[in-house]
């Protein structure tokens, strides 16, 4: 794996195929920039700008995904807003597409349900809460063929030790699966230091 500030995710690839089952539209991969600022981050696609967070996103990636989590590094106020980014930049006709959120940690907290969009054509259906969903684990699915998308979390911090410091752990997860068998699997860690006192 490996990190950097601008990432480049791969480009579109079609069937060519006219009596191809699977639609051109729903096979590929997205092409996106996550973009460091002073600020946070910029999301682009094809040069455009279509998104921003802040604070700035930390990203992971290999060779066939990216996912990223934009969370302030510390916080004295009990409810704190989290975003999940991800991306698909292997080619394919992805389904089974997965985002979860999953909070631990020596301070308690839960997820209130989030709010999933894509970064990429739909056909008119929208992701949706997946079912296992709970108060520590946030369980997000995709329709067929979307390869990019933000998933949008509210943190609360239920207690704390007195004055002390705490910490809550995160974990975003994304899975997917190709028509042809492909998986993709990754994982990135976040922390959240806490003092409510």
């Amino acid at each position: 794996m490996k990190r950097r500030d601008v990432i480049a995710i791969g480009g579109l690839s079609a069937l060519g195929s006219s009596g191809a089952i699977v639609g051109a539209a729903l096979y590929g991969s997205s092409s996106l920039d996550l973009e460091r600022t002073d600020d946070g981050t910029v999301v682009r696609k094809d040069g455009e700008q279509i998104d921003s967070l802040s604070p700035a996103v930390t990203p992971v990636e290999d060779d066939d995904a990216l996912l990223g989590v934009s969370i302030p590094e510390r916080t004295t106020e009990q409810k704190v807003a989290v975003e999940v980014v991800w991306a698909i930049q292997r080619d394919g006709l992805w389904s089974d597409v997965t985002v979860e959120l999953v909070a631990t940690g020596d301070v308690r907290a839960t997820l209130n349900p989030g709010i999933a969009t894509s970064y990429s054509s739909t056909w008119g259906r929208s992701p949706s809460e997946a079912e296992g969903s709970t108060s520590s684990k946030r369980r997000y699915t995709y329709p067929r063929g979307t390869t990019a998308g933000r998933v949008h979390f509210l943190l609360t911090v239920l207690d704390n030790t007195d004055s002390e410091e705490g910490m809550v752990e995160l974990e975003a997860r994304l899975s997917a699966r190709s028509l042809s068998g492909t998986r993709v699997e990754l994982t990135v860690p976040a922390e959240l230091i806490s003092n409510l006192g």
